[in-house]
């Protein structure tokens, strides 16, 4: 499309506003997927659906939703690029895959974007509300963090959690082999637990 697709959305967050903005309201984040037939439509793929009982051409997106109590509805979303299509530049071409979105959505998916979008145009509400797939992600918690919202997000059973603020050693220099990159927890520093192994001794 020509138009300025961010005018069209702020029309349309400014129209919805006006029906179902609340204090009461809440920012929903996660994964759709939605059916598709062939193999043109952006970033289709093919995948094991569960719903149906086979593999089946799809996409995926990642999306915010507003949550209020007089309704909800979508405020941004954005197709995920597989490696199939970010290593096809003929295949993206000859859809028009615009230059700004021909990259994956990296860890921490959507949210930084549009949320502050978002919460520049005023929309009232509480909490952000997250699945697993951002639950599990760090840059996506301390997104969240560093904007100062509050949020309630999934975890998966093997995510790793510390029940005292861990203790970090920086990196250090070589001796002859190949030198240090990553943080490393000190040595008396409490060690994370996995939450299946807390969940099994409750």
């Amino acid at each position: 499309s020509t138009r300025d697709e961010q005018a069209v959305l702020r029309r349309y967050r400014a129209t919805m506003a006006a029906q179902f903005a609340d204090p009461a309201g809440s920012l929903v984040l996660g994964d759709t997927t939605s059916p598709e037939q062939g193999t043109h439509s952006v970033g289709v793929r093919r995948q094991y659906r569960g719903a149906l009982g086979k593999r089946a051409d799809r996409q995926c997106a990642a999306s915010v939703r507003y949550v209020a109590p007089e309704g909800h509805y979508p405020l941004a979303r954005r197709l995920d690029l597989p490696e199939s299509w970010l290593g096809d530049p003929k295949r993206r071409d000859e859809a028009r895959v615009p230059d700004g979105e021909r990259r994956p959505l990296t860890e921490g998916r959507i949210a930084p974007e549009p949320l502050d979008r978002i919460r520049a145009a005023g929309l009232p509400g509480g909490p952000v509300v997250a699945d697993g797939g951002d639950g599990v992600s760090g840059p996506s918690r301390d997104g969240l963090a560093e904007r100062g919202l509050h949020s309630a997000v999934g975890v998966t059973d093997e995510m790793l959690v510390s029940t005292e603020e861990p203790r970090w050693d920086g990196p250090k220099g070589g001796t002859g082999g190949r030198p240090q990159e990553r943080h490393r927890q000190s040595e008396g520093s409490p060690r994370p637990v996995s939450l299946e192994a807390r969940a099994a001794r409750t």
